[in-house]
């Protein structure tokens, strides 16, 4: 049987630019991927490192 993992979780934050800049400033993350994806939202991946395999998919809510 295979060995299953979680690799990616998803975080809703209210604000990209400060959630990045508190995981990469506070916690030393890495941005792997920052990927516009119109309309005001983007596909923001960080991590503990770039190696890391459990990463964090941060998602800014589009309403309250």
């Amino acid at each position: 049987m295979k060995e299953l993992s979680i690799n990616l979780v998803t975080l809703v934050v209210p604000d990209y630019d400060v959630a990045i800049k508190y995981f990469v400033e506070t916690l030393r993350f890495s941005v792997i991927q920052d990927t516009p994806q119109g309309l005001g939202k983007r596909w923001v991946v960080v991590a503990p490192s770039m190696r890391a395999s459990m990463r964090l998919l941060l998602a800014q809510a589009s309403t309250e």
